[in-house]
């Protein structure tokens, strides 16, 4: 993974961009939510809240529990939802783009 440019929404911080050139399966989707799950325990695993709801049962606001992470990412993926996590001092968030695009970010 390599550092891309920030969100104009976050704070100035590295973040990384998840893709995938494999075909889409369970294994890839897998390797997404792991992604995710595996960059939130090493920045601390903060607590998160859903952000930017557009689609979905979340709620802008929303607690998400470390619990729920694999959850709410799976839904993001599959088009059910379509919100961001951040955590509460907005230094740490997973977000999605289009084409299966996931950002990982935390400030250093």
């Amino acid at each position: 993974m390599e550092p891309s440019k920030g969100d104009e929404r976050m704070p100035t911080m590295p973040r990384w961009m998840v893709t995938s050139e494999k075909p889409w399966s369970a294994d890839v989707e897998s390797a997404y939510v792991d992604a995710a799950v595996r960059f939130l325990a090493e920045v601390g695993n903060p607590p998160l809240a859903a952000a930017d709801v557009e689609k979905g049962s979340y709620r802008d606001g929303e607690s998400v529990a470390q619990a729920e992470v694999p959850k709410l990412v799976r839904a993001c993926l599959q088009g059910d939802a379509e919100c961001r996590a951040v955590s509460g001092d907005g230094l740490v968030y997973v977000s999605f783009g289009y084409n299966f695009v996931m950002f990982l970010g935390a400030a250093s």
